[in-house]
C-alpha cells in the first residue's frame, strides 16, 4: 500500500513538473515578446517625436526611462513586491510561505519590468522571468490545493523553467534553482526541477529563435600561462562585485531615505539612467545589454570605451534597482563582467604582446567570475 501511494505521489509531482515547465516557458515567452513590443513603441515610435541633438548628442534618450518609470510607478506602489529581481521573493516563499506566490504578481511583474527594460532602463530581465515561472507554478500549486512540500518542490521547477527558456540552457536553469533556492541541496528532488528546465527550454525554442542574443565564437583557446592571469582576475572580479554590491546596498538606503513619493525616486532614478545611455546609446548601457557583451567578445570596442561602458553600467543598473524599479541584476552583472574582462584581457595584451592573448577569453571568463561573485553560485556559472 506504502509503494502504491508513494508511485502516485511522484507520478503526480512528474507530470505537474511538465505542466509547471510548460506554463513557466509560455510565460518566458510572453515576456520576452512584450519586452520586444514595447521597446519598439519607446525606441520606433516615441523617440522620434522628442529627439533633439545638442553637441551630436541626443537628448531624448535621457527622457525615455524617465517616462517608463512615470508608466510603472502605479503598480509598483500598489504592489512593492515587484521592486528588484523577484528572486529573493522565491527564495522567501519556498522558506517561509510554503511556496506560495500571488498569481496575480505574474502578470504584474511581466508588464513593469517590459516597459522599464523597453523604455531603456538598465535592468535584467533573467531574475524577473525566473519570479514569473514560479509564481505560475505557485497559482497551478494553489489550484491544486497540493501540500506544502510539492508547492515549495512545484515553486522552484517554475523557476528553473523559466531561467532554463531564457537561456536555452536546461542545466544552468535548474542549477541555478538548486544552487541558489534550494542552497545547494541535492536530492531527489532534483528530478523534477530538471524535467520542468528541459520541458521550459523546449516550450521557449518552440516560438523563439534563440534565447541568448549573444554569439560566442566557436575557437577561444588561451595558453597555460594565462591561467595565473585568469586567477588573478578572479580575485579582482570578486572583489568588484562585493563592490558593487555595497554600492546597490547604499544607494538604496539613500533612496529609502528620501521623504518624497515613490514616483519621483523612480523617476530619479530613470532620469539618471537616461542620461548615462545618452552617450552610449548603442552599446547596450540602454536595456538588457547583449548587444555590448556581444561587440566585447567579438574585440570591436577599444580599451577606454569597454571601462567607460563597464563602470557606466554597472552605476546605471545600480540607479535602477536602488531606486525601487522591478528588474534583475543577471544580464547587466554578464554585461559588466564581459566588458571589464575584454578590458583586462586587452591591457594584458598590451603588456605581454609575444604571448597571444585574446581578449575574448577574458570577456567569457569575466561574466563567469563578476555574477559568480555576486550570487555565490559558481557552478551555475560554469
Amino acid at each position: 500500500m506504502r509503494r502504491r501511494e508513494y508511485v502516485k505521489k511522484w507520478a503526480t509531482i512528474l507530470f505537474l513538473s511538465i505542466l509547471t515547465g510548460i506554463v513557466g516557458g509560455l510565460g518566458a515567452v510572453v515576456f520576452r515578446k512584450l519586452i520586444y513590443f514595447i521597446r519598439l513603441l519607446f525606441f520606433g515610435v516615441l523617440l522620434p517625436h522628442i529627439s533633439f541633438y545638442y553637441h551630436g548628442y541626443n537628448l531624448g534618450y535621457i527622457l525615455l526611462p524617465a517616462i517608463g518609470s512615470l508608466v510603472v510607478a502605479p503598480i509598483i506602489k500598489n504592489y512593492p513586491e515587484l521592486k528588484g529581481n523577484g528572486v529573493p521573493e522565491v527564495i522567501e516563499a519556498v522558506i517561509f510561505k510554503r511556496g506560495e506566490i500571488k498569481g496575480i504578481l505574474a502578470a504584474f511583474k511581466a508588464l513593469t519590468t517590459s516597459i522599464t527594460i523597453g523604455s531603456g532602463g538598465s535592468v535584467g530581465r533573467e531574475g524577473p522571468i525566473g519570479f514569473i515561472g514560479a509564481s505560475l507554478a505557485s497559482a497551478l500549486t494553489q489550484t491544486f490545493k497540493l501540500p506544502s512540500e510539492m508547492k515549495k518542490l512545484l515553486t522552484t521547477c517554475g523557476l528553473a523553467a523559466g531561467i532554463a527558456g531564457t537561456f536555452n540552457t536546461p542545466l544552468a536553469g535548474a542549477m541555478f534553482a538548486l544552487e541558489v533556492v534550494y542552497m545547494g541541496t541535492f536530492s531527489i528532488s532534483l528530478v523534477p526541477i530538471f524535467l520542468s528546465a528541459v520541458v521550459g527550454n523546449t516550450v521557449t525554442l518552440l516560438f523563439l529563435r534563440g534565447a541568448f542574443e549573444v554569439n560566442i565564437p566557436l575557437q577561444i583557446a588561451h595558453k597555460h600561462i594565462e591561467l595565473f592571469f585568469l586567477f588573478l582576475m578572479g580575485l579582482l572580479f570578486g572583489i568588484l562585485a562585493a563592490c558593487w554590491a555595497k554600492l546597490l546596498f547604499w544607494l538604496t538606503d539613500k533612496f529609502e531615505g528620501i521623504k518624497a513619493p515613490l514616483w519621483i525616486k523612480l523617476f530619479i532614478g530613470g532620469l539618471s539612467v537616461g542620461f548615462i545611455g545618452m552617450f552610449f546609446p548603442q552599446y547596450g548601457v540602454l536595456g538588457v545589454g547583449y548587444e555590448g557583451i556581444e561587440l566585447a567578445i567579438a574585440g570591436l570596442l577599444p580599451l577606454t570605451v569597454l571601462i567607460l561602458l563597464g563602470i557606466g553600467k554597472m552605476i546605471a543598473t545600480s540607479l535602477m534597482i536602488s531606486s525601487g524599479h522591478s528588474g534583475g541584476i543577471f544580464a547587466p552583472s554578464l554585461y559588466i563582467g564581459a566588458l571589464l574582462g575584454a578590458a583586462y584581457g586587452t591591457i594584458l595584451k598590451l603588456l605581454f604582446p609575444a604571448i597571444g592573448i585574446n581578449p575574448a577569453v577574458y570577456a567569457l571568463a569575466g561574466m563567469a567570475a563578476f555574477f559568480s561573485g555576486l550570487t555565490q553560485a559558481p557552478i551555475n556559472q560554469i
